[in-house]
């Protein structure tokens, strides 16, 4: 579904990302995780066109998505949410899941004018992120979990095949991020779509991913089942801080 070939970053002579390469097969939710600075955000954001690698490729359906704009890597199937949140935050749900919708449709934006099959579809987006009863509420009022939320129905308006996600429990509380897991999972499980995330919660991670890959100054170390991961002597010794001798 997705391949990413040897991507390396740099950033003034400092190695963000080295020559990572990971395949993300399809129904598959995988994770990546790596200790802060591992280069998991800047991985992201080669993979969706939001930086350009220095070598390297990534390949959706075996097609080349390298050197596209961010905006035409969604257009072809890839969508993606960020750690920090990324809202219209003075304008409503509804707006806001409108011009996502818009956006993918390439249409001209006209908030009085709506076309009954958009309202068709903004109303199942809410109701897949269970926003429907904020609809008209404004996007900058909403709980932070919340606003997650609605930033899933923002990526999930452009029909992804693959959905990246960038820490998506980050600064949530227990019961947010319990609430977000189970979201996440359904909608993944109910709209077939391949999931790709980062995530520092280590028990939401093996609790979901049927694979993991592990970043450690920018490199893969390990990429393999969760309990593979977990017995792998270099994961412990980098990432879980168990010493392997």
């Amino acid at each position: 579904m997705l391949e990413i070939k040897g991507l390396t970053k740099t950033f003034s002579g400092f190695t963000a990302v080295d020559n990572a390469s990971l395949i993300v097969k399809k129904g598959d939710i995988h994770g990546v995780i790596g200790p802060n600075g591992a280069g998991k955000s800047t991985l992201f954001n080669l993979i969706t066109g939001h930086l350009i690698a220095d070598t390297g490729e990534v390949r959706l359906h075996d097609k080349r998505l390298t050197g596209l704009a961010p905006h035409a890597v969604v257009r072809r199937g890839l969508g993606r949410s960020f750690q920090r949140i990324s809202v219209f935050p003075r304008m409503t749900v509804w707006e806001n899941v409108q011009i996502a919708l818009v956006a993918k449709d390439q249409q001209e934006f006209c908030f009085w004018k709506p076309l009954v099959s958009q309202n068709e579809q903004i109303a199942r987006l809410l109701e897949t992120v269970r926003l429907e009863d904020e609809a008209q509420v404004v996007a900058g009022e909403l709980s932070y979990g919340r606003q997650k939320q609605l930033e899933l129905a923002l990526a999930l308006a452009g029909e992804p095949h693959v959905l990246l996600l960038d820490e998506p429990t980050a600064g949530m509380s227990p019961r947010e991020t319990e609430d977000s897991i189970l979201l996440i999972t359904r909608i993944v499980k109910d709209r077939g779509v391949t999931l790709l995330f980062t995530e520092h919660d280590m028990n939401m991670v093996f609790g979901i991913a049927n694979r993991i890959t592990v970043l450690h100054h920018g490199a893969v170390i390990a990429s393999d089942s969760p309990d593979a991961v977990r017995e792998n002597s270099s994961v412990q010794e980098v990432y879980l801080g168990r010493p392997t001798h």
